[in-house]
């Protein structure tokens, strides 16, 4: 009994030792824990070390105290970066662990944060296989939707995309977004959670929720720090949705909080350069130049310090100034500065010559400034230079650019009129470009299904089309023809989702990506050999539907969104849709004159205004109608619209040569038997063009346009066309066909696409008509007659002196008014004199006007180089009272397009060139989009200057016909053979004027 007694004592009194021992050991461990929290990593080391020894003394080493001191002593080894030690000893713990789990049957409570540590000193040592094995077994060991589990999921995923293993990454990819979803369903309320939301948004391409969440982000209160680093998040965005002009702003502003908030240093300057970028692609040129100078600046001030002479760092610094150069040369050319574009190439090409000349940049560099001196007229640098690209390109493999010196210095020889004297070694480059386009198809191809789950319908459509355009550049057409089918299915419902919720100006930014790729598809008109006949007619039927989609796509998506304002009826939603577009005037006035920070800051306020008014504005409407559906025809929905005696025709311009005699005009064919559509060549765009300039083109008995088309148009009736290019510009409905203008022997009906044949457009009652003419251009009813200019015999554009008075179109008016009150059409105002005012004219918008007739002064100012699509709006007018005096009696295509006259059937442009304007990928930028915009359903305009008398005839004979119950179209031809019957038989006269979407 004793000795069991003392055996008690003495177990106890060993618990209690050992359990003192065992606090000691804590607090040391403790205690190393916190030194190197505090940076005192070689003392917390020194401590931890203790309490390894104590813990193994009192309990061996497995056990889970010990390997948790030996995991923290193996960290304090990585924080020095000293991981081979690290994981010698980091080695050890999961050994331990190992053993752990078999004596107890269980994990060590940590073991996936070991397994996490493992990994990463793995990664450190770039031991990468050991890394992926320790954190894949971390994975399943962490806590789901922790921060551990966050982290392990992107250090995966990296590895798996550096080693293009596509089997892991779609699994990481999977887990990724399941994590992202459980994030997204907690609450977040202040401004880092709603970035990371908003970047997460954006890589998913849903654009929609990652503006609300950049809006959102912009809307808080934050410090300088997190401001930067938002704007710098939403510049990103901007800049893959193509708004390069508000990115450049938001990230010129990100490098002033930098600025202000860390110095001058090189992240300010990297911020201030990608800034740069994005004011170059958005034609901000200046901004560029000023943005790429200051970068220099800054690094020109690293290269003067001594510490920096002759190391690594000087070396960065004078490639990021080159870089910059380049920049600012590529500036400069863009705003045709050719002399100063070369001086800055010159010292890029000195960087790469001196410091890295094996480099791929070198040759580029070569190649800028070659082309360069090309503008400028140096020919014989430039050839000089091309050769010398070329020679470092072929050295080097790089194939397309050898294809693009070499086209580029025959334009060289070209320009300076020489022959050509160097050789071409097409073949081996050929081999070179082959290759690399297989690798892309293969990577993008072992991409799709990623995209599509994970990057959105719009990456996904530019991926296919990607693939087919590498197979076209192949000459493996079969190929490029199945992707390019998948590209447009694709694409079409892409854009669809898009555009529902964009403005007119986002939507602008959104085609303007698909524009190339669009364009690149067609040239496959003219790629694939003519032998290849079925292959050619599996093509024209995906080239067609290409047609129907780029076609007026974004004219047709601000009609069609209108019309939903219109039908809703909401005043608050209207006037909502005037401030935003009230906005975006504004906006645009100040980047014009916004010469400081506060300016800067009046756009940046704006503009985050304007995105939020838009998502409002377009949310609602959504919601009442989908304004999108026009998008989604294709040519089966216009062939069921087509009667067995109806054609269809789709014009499309195709070529990538420079000279217009090799690029061509295609006629994409369409009847109602047809299996498909077929592709025919009408003409060259050189022969086009002379088609243009031709004043006897009517007169000829032959028509080259029509005369192609003749086995498809036997036996027709009507005839639907859809022009492009130059043929906006011919009136080529009135061309000849076997001895006849063709409008006279079938219905022809001028479209401004073929999908025109699907819509239902509402009927509306013709009652009320207004009728401007006999316009006082002076305003001043005192001035005598033979002190105003002589009267013009055209309704010229006035460029080269005041608008002349129109002594007919007071005739005109008059007789059109009697015609059109005895047709019994109830209200016929007309507007003459004074009364023909601007003012008059633009209140005319929101009435229910149904025919209005405009006899003035027109004009397509081509004098304006380089204006964009917005711009060149402006330069197409109409004159009104006052017109002499300023600009208060000019009405321009850009203010038609503010107006609303959707209950107008018919607008008549007794004008010169009213159907002119800029040709542009979406059509033609001028007075036709301006009232097609405003929502008008017919236009009668003109493609040429017209005379005075011979246009008041034709117009009183097409009102006479009109009102005798004719249609548009066959009151114009009526109107045409009386005007000839007159004696007005040159075409000058007779075949100016157009019909646009009178069918």
């Amino acid at each position: 009994m004793y000795r069991i007694l003392l055996s008690i004592l003495a177990f106890s009194f060993c618990l209690t030792a050992n359990a003192q021992s065992a606090s000691e050991a804590q607090a040391l461990h403790d205690k190393g824990k916190q030194c190197v929290n505090e940076g005192k990593i070689a003392e917390g080391r020194s401590y931890t070390k203790k309490a390894l020894d104590m813990r193994k003394q009192l309990f061996g080493e497995v056990n889970e105290d010990y390997i948790t001191s030996l995991n923290n002593y193996a960290l304090s080894f990585a924080l020095e970066n000293d991981n081979a030690t690290a994981v010698k000893y980091q080695e050890r713990t999961m050994a331990l662990c190992d053993r752990l789990k078999a004596k107890l049957g269980k994990p060590h409570k940590n073991y996936g944060l070991y397994a996490l540590n493992m990994g990463r000193f793995y990664y450190l040592s770039n031991n990468i296989d050991g890394a992926v094995k320790y954190w894949e077994l971390a994975l399943p060991s962490v806590e789901k939707y922790s921060k551990m589990y966050e982290s392990l999921l992107e250090w995966l995923a990296m590895i798996y995309s550096d080693r293009n293993d596509k089997e892991n990454l779609m699994r990481l990819m999977t887990l990724t977004e399941d994590h992202n979803q459980h994030e997204l369903k907690k609450e977040c309320n202040e401004p880092k959670c709603m970035l990371v939301r908003a970047n997460y948004y954006a890589t998913k391409g849903n654009s929609v929720k990652a503006k609300e969440c950049f809006l959102r982000v912009l809307s808080m209160k934050m410090d300088d720090s997190l401001k930067a680093e938002a704007y710098q998040a939403y510049a990103k965005f901007l800049a893959n949705a193509n708004d390069m002009a508000a990115a450049g702003e938001y990230g010129t502003q990100s490098a002033k909080l930098i600025l202000k908030t860390q110095g001058m240093n090189k992240t300010y300057a990297s911020q201030l350069y990608m800034a740069a970028l994005y004011y170059h692609i958005g034609k901000q040129y200046q901004q560029a130049i000023d943005n790429f100078n200051e970068v220099i600046d800054f690094y020109k001030s690293q290269t003067s310090t001594e510490d920096n002479k002759g190391d690594s760092q000087q070396s960065s610094a004078l490639r990021k100034i080159a870089e910059c150069n380049k920049g600012i040369g590529n500036a400069l050319s863009a705003l045709n500065k050719f002399n100063m574009a070369v001086k800055a190439y010159k010292e890029a090409v000195a960087y790469y010559e001196q410091y890295e000349p094996d480099s791929e940049e070198y040759p580029k560099a070569v190649l800028r400034l070659a082309k360069a001196e090309k503008f400028n007229k140096e020919y014989d640098s430039s050839i000089e230079h091309h050769k010398a690209a070329m020679r470092l390109f072929e050295t080097k493999g790089m194939s397309q650019e050898y294809t693009d010196a070499a086209s580029s210095l025959k334009l060289c020889y070209f320009y300076a009129g020489r022959a050509e004297d160097v050789e071409y070694n097409d073949e081996e480059m050929l081999k070179a470009r082959n290759r690399k386009l297989d690798n892309i198809i293969t990577d993008e191809k072992a991409n799709l299904q990623m995209t599509r789950q994970y990057l959105g319908k719009l990456t996904f459509a530019r991926s296919l089309a990607t693939i087919a355009g590498c197979y076209a550049m192949k000459e493996d057409y079969a190929d490029a023809v199945a992707y390019y089918r998948q590209y447009v299915e694709a694409v079409r419902d892409a854009i669809r989702d898009e555009f529902r919720m964009q403005s007119e100006k986002e939507r602008l930014l959104t085609w303007q990506e698909e524009q190339q790729n669009i364009k690149e598809m067609l040239d496959l008109l003219i790629m694939i050999p003519a032998e290849n006949a079925s292959l050619q007619a599996d093509f024209a039927a995906v080239a067609y539907d290409a047609e129907l989609l780029a076609k007026g796509i974004l004219l047709n998506s601000a009609i069609e969104f209108e019309k939903v304002l219109q039908q809703k009826g909401d005043r608050k939603m209207k006037a909502l849709y005037e401030e935003t577009k009230e906005n975006e005037t504004l906006i645009q006035h100040l980047r014009k004159n916004a010469g400081s920070d506060d300016g800067m800051a009046k756009i940046l306020k704006l503009t985050q205004k304007n995105q939020a008014l838009l998502l409002q504005l377009y949310k609602g409407c959504s919601e009442f109608a989908d304004f999108t559906n026009y998008i989604s025809y294709d040519w089966k929905d216009v062939q069921q619209k087509l009667s067995p005696k109806d054609i269809a025709v789709e014009f499309a311009v195709v070529g990538t040569s420079a000279f217009d005699d090799e690029n061509v005009i295609k006629a994409l064919v369409l009847t109602s038997e047809m299996s498909q559509p077929v592709a025919l060549t009408v003409c060259t765009l050189a022969e086009a063009k002379s088609m243009q300039n031709n004043e006897s083109l009517f007169d000829s008995s032959n028509s080259i346009v029509w005369n192609k088309l003749k086995p498809y148009l036997n036996g027709k009736q009507r005839l639907f066309f859809s022009a492009d290019g130059v043929f906006n510009l011919i009136a080529i409905e009135y061309l000849s066909y076997e001895g006849k203008p063709l409008s006279e022997q079938m219905e022809v009906y001028r479209l401004s696409t073929t999908k025109e044949l699907c819509y239902s457009h509402k009927k509306v009652a013709t009652i009320n008509a207004i009728l401007f003419g006999d316009i006082n251009y002076n305003e001043d009813a005192t001035m005598s007659r033979s002190t105003k200019q002589a009267i013009s015999t055209m309704r010229s554009n006035g460029q080269h002196g005041e608008f002349a008075d129109l002594a007919n179109t007071k005739k005109e008016v008059m007789e059109i008014e009697q015609i059109l009150k005895s047709g019994k059409i109830k209200s016929v105002k007309p507007l003459m004199d004074r009364e023909a005012s601007k003012k008059a004219f633009l209140r005319l918008s929101d009435t229910k006007i149904n025919i209005l007739h405009v006899a003035t002064h027109g004009a397509y100012i081509t004098d304006e180089k380089n204006t964009s699509d917005t711009e060149a709006m402006s330069y197409s007018l109409l004159a009104f009272a006052g017109a002499n005096l300023d600009s208060t009696g000019v009405v321009t295509a850009a203010e038609v397009a503010k107006m609303n006259l959707r209950e107008c059937d018919l607008v008549a442009l007794s004008a010169c060139e009213t159907g002119l304007g800029k040709m542009g990928a979406d059509g033609v930028i001028g007075l036709q989009r301006g009232f097609k915009n405003a929502g008008v359903h017919t236009l009668l305009m003109s493609l040429k200057n017209v005379y005075d008398n011979s246009t008041a005839e034709l117009m009183i004979c097409f009102y006479r016909n009109l009102m005798a119950g004719e249609s548009k179209r066959k009151a114009l031809i009526k109107a045409q053979q009386e005007l000839r019957s007159k004696g007005y038989t040159e075409a000058k006269h007779w075949a100016t004027f157009i019909l646009l979407d009178a069918f």
